[in-house]
C-alpha cells in the first residue's frame, strides 16, 4: 500500500507501526439453557447412539467434552430419534441485562429484519429500552443515526443494534461489549466488529458474547467449540489492492475521453484497452463507450438510479430501491424479500426493460392466489409429508430452513479482462429438513443437510453487466463433473489458507454440453488477481496442502454441493487435491501449448478432397433420460454434410444423410479424423446410433488428441488448447454453446421436454455452427501437427 500511494502522489510515504493498547477481554459462547439436564437425558438413551463416531460416544461419557460438542450431539440425538429439549435462548433476554450497564453494548445481527426484531423484543422486556436502546442501519434516517451516535458517546444510549453500519469505523466511545447474534462469514468482518470496543484507556475490561442463531454458526459448532476458537484465530482475509487492475485503466480512460480538456492526457494503454472493448475509436468514445461511462457508479456498474421496489400494502408502498445486480440475483418472482417479510410476485416492465419489482406480504393467501407460487407451495407440502415433518412454511422460513435462490446464467470473459453478463434463469426454493443425516468418517461424526430443491416456475427478467477478469478452459470429455467441482472448491480454500484470499473473490462453474465439458472461473468484482496468479506455484500449494476440520467447514461455506460430494465419497481429500491439480494443468496447458508452437513456420498442402481426408464432429446433448439431440458433421476438404440427429425413447431420426456420406467416404479410402475416439463413439451411442459407432471403431480414425500429445508433449490436450495454439478460429465457442444449452433447458423445464423442437432452435443452430468449424479445424490441425517434429 505504501508503494502504491507513493506512485500515485509522488510523495514519500511512511509506515507508522506500534502495538495498540489492549484491555482484558472475556469471550462467552452461549450454547443454551440447562446443559447438564440435557446431558443426563441423552445419557439415559446411550444405547441408541451406537452407530455414531467416537466423538459422540465420548461426549456421553464426559460432560466437559459434551459442552464442547453439544450441537453435534444434539444433531445425533435427532437423527437417532431421541427426544431432547431445545437449548434455544432468546437473544433479547440476554441483551436486556445490558440496558442499564455503565458502558455501551453494540449488538450485531445478520440482517436489518433481525435487528428490528431484537429491538422490538427488547422494548417489551425492558420498556426503558425505548430511550436507552436503538437500531442503526442504512434505512434509519441519517440525522437520526447521528443523534444515536452522539447519545451513545455521551452515555445516554446503552445498546445499539446494527446489521453492519456500526462495524465500519464509526467511533462510538466507551463500548465495552460486542454481542454477535450470528457470526459473519469471514474473519475480517468479525475482527472489524470486535475492533469497535475497548477504544478508551479508562475501560477496565471488555466482553465478547457469541449467540449462535444462523446455519453458519451451527455448522461451526457441530464440529465443536474448539473449531470455533480456531476460526476466530485464523489470519485475516487480505484486502486486495492491485494497481495494475484494468478496471482502473478502464475508468481513467473513459473519464479522460469524456472531458475535452483531459483527452490529451489519455495514455496508449488506456486507449488500447478502450478500443479492444469497443468503447473508443478515432472520433473518441463510441455509443457503447458513452453508455459505459454513464454506468460507472460507486456501488455497481449501472445507471445512477436503482430498481424500484413496491409492496402491495397501502395501495402500493415504495420501499428502498435495489441495485440492478440485486434484481437479477435476489428479486425475481418467487424470491423472498427477507428485509420486508414479503415475496416478489411480478416484475414492473416498461417495454422490454424491467424498472421495478412488485412484492406482496409473505402470507398463505398470497401464495395461493398466484399460480406458480401455489404450485411451489403444494410441492412444499408434499416434501414435508414425505419427510414425516409438520408443514409450517413460516416457521421453516423464520428458522432458516426455507430460503429462495436465483439461478443465473453467467457469461464471463473467456480469457482476461472483459464484459461479464449475468441473466436470471430460474428460481428455486431450497427446503432443509429438521433432521440432518449423520456420516461417520475416521471416527468423527459429520452431518449432512437433507434438502430438496423446489422449482418456482415463474417469469424472470433483467440483466446485469460489468467488467471483470475471467478464464474458461475446456477439459477432457472423460473428466467427472462432480469431482471437478470439488477440485475448484479446493483451489478456493487453498487460496484462502495459503494466501489470505477471501472465499468470495472468485466464482466458478463446471458446465457440459453432452460430451463437451468446460471449467470457468471469474472474479466477482474485478481485482486483476487471475492475471497475477502463478499457476505453477499454486499447483505446488495444492499438492502440499494438508486439509483439516477447518478446511472441511470452509469447503462447505464455499460450495455445499462439492462438500456433499466429498463427504458421501468418504472424505477423500486426496481425490479433491488431485482434481484441483488437474484443473490447474488444463489452465497451464493452454499456455504451454502456445509456447511449443510459437514462432514456427509450417507449410501445409491446400485442403481439398484430393487429400483423401474427412474430419468428423459428433456431439450429443441429453435433454432428459429419454430425449437426446445432437449433430453429425462430416467435412471432406470441400463439402460439408450435417445431420441433425435426435433420439426420443427408442426412435432415432435425422442421421441418415450423414450415415450415407460416411460409408461413401470409407468406400473411397478416405481416412477419418476425430478429436477423440472414445467421446465420438459415446456420443453416437447416446443418440442410439450403434451401427455408426461400430463403424467408427472399425475404421480406426486418426485421433487429434493423441497426435497433439505426441507432437507437443502435453498430456490429454483439449480441443480448445490445440485450436488456440495453432491459431485456429472458433467463432462459436464452447462457453457460448453451454449458455444457450442452459437457456433451452430452463424453458423446457417450464414447457415440457417433448416440445424440444420448438424451444431448442437457437441451441441447434449454434451447435451446427460449432461443429462445422470444429470439423474444419480438425482437418487443419492434422495437417499442421503431422508436419511438426516432437
Amino acid at each position: 500500500m505504501s508503494r502504491v500511494l507513493t506512485e500515485i502522489t509522488g510523495l514519500e510515504t511512511r509506515i507508522v507501526k506500534g502495538k495498540p493498547f489492549r484491555v482484558a477481554n472475556n469471550c462467552y459462547v452461549v450454547l443454551g439453557k440447562n446443559l447438564r439436564r440435557v446431558w443426563d437425558l441423552l445419557r439415559s438413551h446411550a444405547d441408541r447412539f451406537k452407530g455414531f463416531g467416537r466423538d459422540v460416544q465420548a461426549s456421553l461419557d464426559d460432560y466437559e467434552y459434551f459442552r464442547k460438542n453439544v450441537y453435534k450431539v444434539l444433531e445425533a440425538a435427532r437423527a437417532a430419534g431421541v427426544p431432547a429439549p431445545s437449548l434455544m435462548v432468546d437473544p433479547a433476554e440476554i441483551i436486556a441485562h445490558y440496558v442499564r450497564d455503565e458502558g455501551v453494548t453494540i449488538v450485531f445481527t445478520r440482517s436489518i429484519r433481525s435487528a428490528e426484531e431484537v429491538y422490538r423484543k427488547l422494548r417489551l422486556i425492558r420498556p426503558e429500552a425505548e430511550e436507552l436502546a436503538a437500531t442503526h442501519h442504512h434505512l434509519v434516517d441519517r440525522e437520526r443515526r447521528s443523534m444515536i451516535e452522539k447519545a451513545a458517546r455521551e452515555g445516554r444510549m446503552k445498546v445499539l443494534v446494527s446489521p453492519r453500519t456500526l462495524s465500519q469505523g464509526i467511533d462510538i466511545g466507551t463500548v465495552v461489549r460486542i454481542v454477535h447474534i450470528g457470526l459473519p462469514e469471514d474473519v475480517r468482518e468479525y475482527r472489524q466488529r470486535e475492533g469497535r470496543k475497548g477504544r478508551r484507556k479508562d475501560i477496565d475490561y471488555t466482553e465478547t458474547v457469541i449467540i449462535p442463531v444462523s446455519r453458519w454458526d451451527r455448522e461451526l459448532l457441530t464440529r465443536g467449540v474448539d473449531l470455533l476458537r480456531k476460526w476466530v484465530s485464523l489470519p485475516l482475509e487480505k484486502t486486495i489492492v492491485n494497481p495494475d487492475n484494468k478496471y482502473s485503466t478502464l475508468f481513467e480512460g473513459l473519464f479522460k475521453l469524456s472531458h475535452p480538456k483531459l483527452k490529451g492526457l489519455l495514455t496508449r494503454e488506456e486507449f488500447s484497452l478502450l478500443s479492444e472493448l469497443g468503447l473508443a475509436g478515432r472520433e473518441g468514445l463510441t455509443v457503447k463507450g458513452k453508455r459505459a461511462f454513464t454506468k460507472m457508479n460507486f456501488y455497481e456498474y449501472a445507471l445512477p438510479y436503482g430498481i424500484k421496489r413496491v409492496k402491495s400494502e397501502d395501495g402500493g408502498r415504495y420501499l428502498q430501491d435495489i441495485g440492478y445486480c440485486d434484481l437479477v440475483e435476489r428479486f425475481q418472482p418467487g424470491m423472498i424479500d427477507y428485509t420486508a417479510d414479503a415475496i416478489v410476485t411480478d416484475l414492473i416492465r416498461k417495454g422490454r426493460v424491467v424498472t421495478g419489482v412488485w412484492e406482496q406480504p409473505l402470507r398463505y393467501e398470497t401464495l395461493n392466489s398466484i399460480d406458480f407460487l401455489a404450485q411451489a407451495l403444494e410441492e412444499y407440502y408434499r416434501v414435508k409429508d414425505k419427510w414425516g415433518e409438520q408443514a409450517n412454511l413460516f416457521r421453516d422460513y423464520y428458522q432458516g430452513r426455507l430460503h429462495s435462490e436465483g439461478i443465473c446464467i453467467v457469461d464471463p470473459p473467456r480469457g482476461g479482462f472483459g464484459l461479464k453478463t449475468k441473466r436470471p434463469n430460474r428460481v428455486n426454493w431450497r427446503l432443509i429438513s429438521e433432521k440432518l443425516k449423520p456420516v461417520v468418517s475416521d471416527g468423527k461424526t459429520y452431518f449432512l443437510k437433507v434438502q430438496r430443491v423446489i422449482p418456482v416456475v415463474g417469469p424472470t427478467g433483467g440483466v446485469y453487466r460489468d467488467y471483470t477478469y475471467g478464464l474458461t478452459v475446456e477439459v477432457d470429455p472423460s473428466e467427472d463433473i462432480e469431482w471437478l467441482r470439488v477440485g475448484l472448491a479446493y483451489i478456493i480454500i487453498v487460496l484462502r489458507f495459503k494466501h489470505g484470499i477471501p472465499l468470495d473473490t472468485f466464482a466458478y462453474s463446471v458446465g457440459s454440453v453432452g460430451n463437451l465439458k468446460l471449467v470457468s472461473i471469474h472474479e466477482e468484482e474485478s481485482a486483476g488477481l487471475l492475471e497475477k496468479i502463478d499457476w505453477v506455484e499454486l499447483k505446488r500449494d495444492v499438492e502440499g496442502f494438508k486439509p483439516d476440520d477447518m478446511a472441511e467447514i470452509m469447503l462447505q461455506a464455499v460450495d455445499e454441493e462439492a462438500h456433499l460430494t466429498l463427504l458421501t465419497k468418504g472424505l477423500r481429500w486426496d481425490l479433491a487435491a488431485a482434481h484441483a491439480s488437474r484443473i490447474i494443468d488444463y489452465i497451464l496447458q493452454t499456455m504451454k501449448v502456445k509456447v511449443k508452437v510459437k514462432g514456427r513456420e509450417i507449410v501445409i498442402p491446400k485442403i481439398s478432397r484430393a487429400l483423401r481426408l474427412a474430419a468428423i464432429s459428433v456431439v450429443s446433448v441429453p435433454l432428459s433420460e429419454n430425449y437426446v439431440i445432437g449433430g453429425i458433421e462430416i467435412y471432406d476438404g470441400e463439402e460439408h454434410v450435417y445431420s441433425e440427429a435426435s433420439r426420443e425413447y427408442y426412435l432415432q431420426e435425422g442421421w441418415e444423410e450423414a450415415s450415407v456420406a460416411l460409408h461413401k467416404l470409407i468406400n473411397q479410402d478416405f481416412k477419418l479424423i476425430v478429436y477423440d475416439k472414445a467421446s465420438t463413439r459415446e456420443s453416437l451411442d447416446k443418440l442410439g446410433l450403434k451401427t455408426l459407432s461400430l463403424t467408427v471403431r472399425a475404421v480406426e480414425p486418426i485421433e487429434i488428441k493423441q497426435l497433439a500429445s505426441e507432437k507437443l508433449g502435453v498430456e490429454k490436450p483439449t480441443y480448445q488448447a490445440i485450436a488456440q495454439a495453432l491459431g485456429l478460429r472458433q467463432e462459436v465457442d464452447l462457453q457460448a454453446l453451454q449458455i444457450e444449452f442452459e437457456k433451452s433447458k430452463a424453458i423446457l423445464e417450464q414447457k415440457g421436454v417433448e416440445k424440444w423442437r420448438t424451444y431448442t432452435k437457437y441451441l441447434r443452430q449454434k451447435l451446427q455452427a460449432y461443429q462445422k468449424q470444429q470439423a474444419e479445424n480438425l482437418m487443419k490441425a492434422f495437417l499442421i501437427l503431422s508436419r511438426l517434429k516432437p
